[in-house]
């Protein structure tokens, strides 16, 4: 395990050294940052935060049949789990905090609380499935930008309108092959779990499924919102609508979520992607560095206030029950 985790970030360090080799790292000697703009990627991080902290807590709420469950513990658990992906692949801590979170503090049987982060990431992957392809037929210069928008609008329109109309009975789709995947000998075997926690009742109600892939299309929205105030932020010339085609490029790459917070893979899609709509070499060495540069601080300033606020809310409970 301590070899695997080495080659890893072997494997990180060796790609985000690619970076440099690829671009004129005498250019970096020019980066600066636009402190107004860094601020409006910071209000877009911690938004995607708290609505994908929001969609999270919908679906345990649902899952658990309880309700008015409070929402920092949550909140605070995901700022957890995004933390540690700066040690491990991202994917690997969104799922494992998570569960861990759920089965020891909230009492939730296991096989609900895998399914809860399971189909957390699965709406991600369906945001994802859903815009990738106009996306890359903007990348690619098939079709118009005008056209990839409508063609992209079009398609998260129909994923609405059939949830709307069918969203229930996806879900309970859901359900089945998720069951079906835990009888799996492989998965029985590394995860042992009883009869009745597989065969348990979830439900998301009539229009809960909608709402949280609504939900999804909204976090997707503030990723692209951060990714513009990214290049704004380092002077790099992106418009909006580039961003929004640009975002669901740089997510092919995350497929291969194996370095530590997706070091050097995260700047080597974000490099294919930009090139592809023609950014200049110059600006891209400065997006990729100056994005990892200004997300490590953005996570870390609201890792450091959820810390501080959960301090000084336990110091004022302490005093209230001492008064």
């Amino acid at each position: 395990m301590k070899w695997r985790t080495l080659g890893k970030w072997i494997l990180a360090v060796a790609l985000f050294a690619l970076v440099f080799y690829l671009g004129d790292v005498r250019e970096l000697l020019h980066l600066q940052v636009i402190w107004v703009y860094a601020l409006g990627m910071f209000l877009a991080t911690f938004a995607f935060i708290l609505l994908h902290t929001l969609r999270w807590k919908r679906i345990v709420d649902a899952l658990s049949k309880r309700q008015g469950t409070s929402f920092l513990p949550f909140y605070k658990w995901m700022i957890h789990s995004y933390t540690l992906g700066y040690i491990m692949p991202k994917d690997v801590s969104l799922v494992s905090v998570r569960t861990y979170y759920l089965k020891q503090h909230e009492n939730l049987p296991l096989s609900a609380s895998l399914f809860s982060v399971a189909l957390d990431r699965l709406l991600d992957l369906v945001a994802f499935l859903v815009v990738v392809i106009p996306s890359l037929l903007f990348v690619t210069g098939v079709l118009s930008p005008a056209i990839s928008f409508i063609v992209m609008a079009l398609s998260v329109g129909a994923l609405l309108l059939i949830l709307r109309w069918k969203g229930e009975e996806t879900f309970h789709v859901l359900i089945r092959f998720y069951r079906k995947i835990l009888t799996l000998p492989v998965i029985r075997n590394r995860i042992p779990m009883g009869q009745s926690e597989i065969q348990g009742e979830y439900s998301l109600g009539r229009n809960g499924f909608y709402t949280v892939v609504f939900w999804s299309v909204g976090t997707y929205l503030l990723l692209v919102l951060r990714f513009f105030f990214t290049g704004l932020a380092l002077g790099v010339d992106l418009s909006l609508l580039q961003s929004l085609f640009v975002i669901p490029v740089i997510q092919i790459s995350g497929l291969v979520n194996i370095t530590p917070g997706g070091l050097g893979i995260l700047e080597l899609g974000s490099w294919g992607a930009l090139l592809l709509i023609d950014v200049p070499k110059d600006q891209i060495l400065r997006f990729v560095i100056g994005q990892r540069v200004l997300l490590t601080a953005v996570l870390l300033i609201l890792i450091l206030l959820n810390h501080l606020f959960f301090l000084l809310r336990g110091r004022w409970q302490w005093m209230g029950q001492k008064g």
